[in-house]
């Protein structure tokens, strides 16, 4: 946790923090103006609380200087938090939520003095595996739904969850991190499905469908993606186009998802007592060269460099 006064130290740590996108902030708010920042990782989803103080309503800039594959859900805990974004605004109370795009900017702005909280959860935007195009043209930086239903169960489960972050294990954040991917997933899912203005929401549905399937037999060999599209009655060629149109291909996502499973399984101390062959095994690679640069093109090590590094108890 890092708490700060000066203006400019709040820029650079939010340039410097890394687990989120880069951005600057501005203009300066003048005296009495800190600022608290507090943030986990959970795997591939970074969660935190942001505390402002101010002696007059606050405005900031908020642009992110990279290309940032990030969304996030924002939501402010104490006070009311004005955002625009795309020339789109939204007036949050506390406990509504709503979605940010981490490459476009921002502004957001405090409606009264302080003190504000907000909690924010950014998840990579590949991992939702949905239609950017349509959650940028209709969900970003509007109010969604949180008093009923799974926009209910998503908003308790990330309040609570951001409580508690600190007290999971590395292999324990890892796992509640995917889980906490698949429930935005479900929920911004289920929001372009149910507006009958989008047309396409089938098509959402039929990719979760799909990718559900995929998970469920992600173990089996010869999971394909002719097998995917049969359980879900459509030809392999529409399932190609369903996941082109999201930037995914149907094989390149079952392989992420693999390789997610056998990260997880090699960061818990649990499962020590199986090779790393095994666990490759058991979620579908048959090489043990292929899976090991496989493992070590998207995590930057080895298979048996990160169950070493994951596992080795804390000094």
């Amino acid at each position: 946790m890092t708490r700060l006064s000066d203006y400019q130290q709040i820029c650079h740590a939010f340039q410097e923090r890394g687990a989120l996108p880069p951005c600057t902030l501005g203009p300066d708010p003048g005296p009495g103006f800190s600022m608290t920042l507090r943030e986990n990782r959970l795997g591939p989803v970074t969660m935190g609380v942001t505390d402002i103080s101010a002696r007059r309503p606050w405005t900031g800039e908020m642009v992110s200087v990279d290309e940032s594959d990030l969304y996030t859900v924002v939501m402010p805990l104490v006070g009311f938090h004005h955002v625009v974004q795309r020339d789109r605004e939204v007036l949050l109370r506390p406990g509504q939520p709503t979605l940010l795009d981490a490459t476009i900017p921002t502004r957001r702005q405090t409606s009264s003095y302080g003190p504000f909280q907000i909690m924010f959860t950014a998840v990579p935007r590949s991992a939702l595996g949905l239609h950017t195009g349509r959650i940028t043209d209709h969900l970003l930086a509007t109010e969604l739904p949180a008093d009923d239903g799974i926009g209910s169960l998503t908003t308790f489960y990330l309040r609570r969850l951001c409580k508690q972050t600190g007290e999971l294990s590395p292999a324990a954040a890892e796992r509640v991190g995917r889980s906490c991917v698949e429930l935005i997933t479900a929920y911004v899912g289920d929001l372009l499905c149910d507006r009958p203005d989008l047309g396409d929401g089938v098509t959402d549905a039929l990719v979760l469908r799909a990718q559900s399937f995929a998970d469920a037999h992600l173990g089996d060999h010869e999971l394909s993606p002719s097998a995917v599209a049969a359980s879900v009655h459509v030809s392999v060629r529409y399932l190609h186009k369903l996941f082109a149109d999201r930037q995914m291909t149907v094989a390149g996502w079952i392989r992420r998802r693999r390789l997610e499973r056998c990260h997880l399984d090699l960061s818990d101390p649990v499962q020590a007592s199986w090779s790393i062959t095994e666990i490759a095994h058991r979620w579908g690679f048959t090489d043990s060269a292929h899976f090991s640069r496989s493992f070590k093109a998207a995590y930057g090590l080895s298979p048996r460099d990160h169950r070493i590094t994951a596992c080795s108890p804390p000094r």
